[in-house]
């Protein structure tokens, strides 16, 4: 009894500890939310393999194909459940007909087989209503490699923000993006601040679709990039719940500003079932709080007190009392991580590289004299080309290593490239310190094709040797590239060796052939440089990647922006330095050079 008096002592101490309010701990640290107790954690979420579709723009359309395949099945499946449902029914109906005898010794003859007749003939019923779903599921089975999981989704919803950060392109307007109401939003605002600071406070109340107002303001000295702009969406026919996955997704990177807007337009979308949604209302709240957004992140919160579980209960409670405080200018506002998000920067490069890799994406050259083509334009001949000639355009005056190949390759032989290779793409692996594996700073799929895989790959082959001087058969394979919408390479270099390691057989040179065009995105930008390169069609880029002396040049630096709509196909040839000899430079660059 005493032991049994001792452990309901203690547990009951326990229970009052856990009882105690928090909200002077929240005052002890004004400035401070601790993620793992005042905000959603997502450190037990589950991952899963991915399956890697949303890497490939190939993938994905397989996947859009095979949609109205799979509906033809759905409603294969359904109207063959409705048969199996029927004869279920009817067996049931059959099991009920039958009387039962009082007793065993009332049993006639027929009882016993008439019994395990219809008993047999109902289990027959039940095990063939199994079937459709069988079928349904072989069918699936043999197009796993098209079937999406919650991982691709994670990375389509990672995509869609790339995009946006790197686009400027914005989430929703709403009933706040209308023309009508933005004036209405401004004057709400200069309202607020003005009387918040004649009272002394250090007010932060804002209308609620004041971002969308900043972000009308802020585009209008901003490039728009092909038809996103501030009056359009992203995710224009999203339903609320996966504009709350991208909103998570934000959230999970830390980039609250975005996460703001993308579960603010969930709420909006929602209705009364986002009002009622706990883990859209949780995120809301504190991504609001760290946007300054304090009256949003008490509207979001209050809905939250009505939780059965008293310790989620206990911390909103603190929040709402921060969040008070905040609003009354009270306690210090929250402070933001640089923008220089680690999602789009795993390879860590500085603020500025980013910053110029991103303006070069959308369009925004850095200010570098680049000749015009008729001033450093020389041409190609090649005897297996099937049109007249090919124009070479120096990329910069001071670079005559970096050259772009106009119509370096007819339609029909980059089509039949993508079509030979385009089965064999799996995920792009990149190395990474000491195994070849797949990383998200570069987002594609990628197959290796022989140089002469088949004719018009080795024709191809022929005319980049021509084209280089360089030599093939100690190249690389010819690797074939599918960007999808938001696939993306961070900037790197295509050199591997630190400097100053002994000189070894590193890439020497790279020539890209882009095989499709780009609707829109998609460049292949050098921030150092300030150069942008846009894909086209049958167009082809030859630059090199060390110095004199072997070492790497860092100014080589180059990346490939996200792909904002449509495809993106290239191929890349790599050259290696042991076994290529690089040809002499034409004395008269004005002159064709024949090869």
């Amino acid at each position: 009894m005493r032991a049994g008096a001792m452990v309901t002592v203690i547990t009951a101490l326990l229970l009052a500890l856990v009882a105690v309010p928090v909200s002077g701990v929240v005052r002890k640290r004004p400035t401070i939310l601790s993620k793992q107790t005042r905000a959603p954690s997502h450190k037990n979420t589950k991952q899963t393999e991915s399956k890697d579709v949303f890497t490939s723009s190939a993938s994905v359309f397989e996947l859009l194909q095979m949609e109205k395949l799979f509906a033809t099945q759905l409603r294969d499946f359904v109207a063959q459940q409705r048969k199996s449902l029927e004869r279920v029914e009817n067996a049931a109906a059959v099991l009920e007909s039958h009387k039962v005898p009082l007793t065993d010794l009332d049993l006639e003859p027929q009882d016993g087989f008439l019994g395990i007749s219809r008993v047999s003939d109902a289990l027959s019923v039940f095990k063939a209503a199994d079937e459709p779903r069988q079928h349904l599921q072989a069918w699936l089975d043999t197009r796993k490699s098209f079937l999406p999981d919650e991982t691709d989704l994670k990375g389509a919803a990672s995509s869609i923000l790339r995009l946006q950060r790197t686009y400027k392109a914005s989430v929703s307007l709403g009933v706040c993006g209308q023309t009508h109401l933005l004036f209405v939003c401004l004057f709400v605002w200069f309202v607020h601040c003005m009387f918040g600071s004649l009272a002394g406070r250090k007010s932060k109340m804002l209308c609620h679709c004041r971002c969308t107002v900043l972000d009308k303001i802020n585009n209008a000295n901003r490039t728009n990039t092909h038809r996103f702009s501030s009056t359009k969406q992203l995710l224009p026919d999203a339903n609320a719940k996966l504009l709350k996955m991208v909103g998570v997704q934000a959230y999970r990177q830390e980039d609250f500003y975005l996460a703001f807007q993308w579960l603010h337009a969930a709420y909006d979308k929602g209705g009364e079932a986002a009002r009622k949604d706990f883990e859209l209302l949780d995120h809301l709240a504190f991504a609001s709080f760290k946007v300054g957004d304090y009256p949003m992140a008490l509207e979001a919160s209050r809905p939250l007190l009505q939780s059965d579980d008293r310790r989620f209960r206990r911390r909103i409670n603190a929040n709402m009392v921060f969040y008070e405080q905040a609003l009354h200018g009270d306690t210090n506002p929250p402070t933001l991580d640089s923008p220089n998000y680690n999602s789009d920067n795993l390879l860590q490069h500085n603020a500025a590289v980013m910053e110029d890799f991103r303006r070069l994406c959308r369009g925004e050259p850095k200010v570098v004299p680049i000749p015009r083509a008729d001033e450093s334009c020389e041409y190609l001949f090649d005897p297996e080309y099937p049109l007249d000639r090919i124009a070479v355009e120096h990329v910069l005056s001071e670079r005559q290593d970096a050259k772009v190949f106009r119509d370096f390759l007819s339609p029909v032989e980059a089509d039949g490239i993508v079509q030979f290779g385009k089965d064999k793409l799996a995920r792009a692996v990149a190395f990474t310190g000491s195994a070849q594996t797949a990383a998200d700073f570069r987002i594609s799929a990628t197959a290796w094709l022989h140089w002469d895989a088949t004719d018009v790959v080795e024709r191809v082959h022929r005319r980049i040797a021509r084209a280089t001087g360089l030599d093939i058969f100690t190249a690389e394979q010819l690797q074939l590239s599918n960007y999808g919408v938001g696939g993306h390479y961070e900037p790197h270099m295509d050199w591997g060796r630190n400097k100053g390691d002994t000189v070894g057989n590193d890439r020497l040179a790279t020539f890209m052939l882009y095989l499709s065009d780009v609707k829109a995105g998609g460049s292949t930008v050098f921030p150092r440089l300030g150069v942008a390169v846009k894909p086209s069609k049958g167009d082809a880029i030859y630059w090199v990647n060390l110095l004199e002396d072997g070492e790497g040049d860092t100014q080589t630096l180059h990346a490939g922006c996200p792909v904002l709509a449509g495809s993106k196909w290239v191929a890349n040839k790599w050259f290696h330095l042991v076994g290529s000899h690089k040809r002499q430079c034409h004395d008269a660059p004005t002159s064709p050079a024949h090869f």
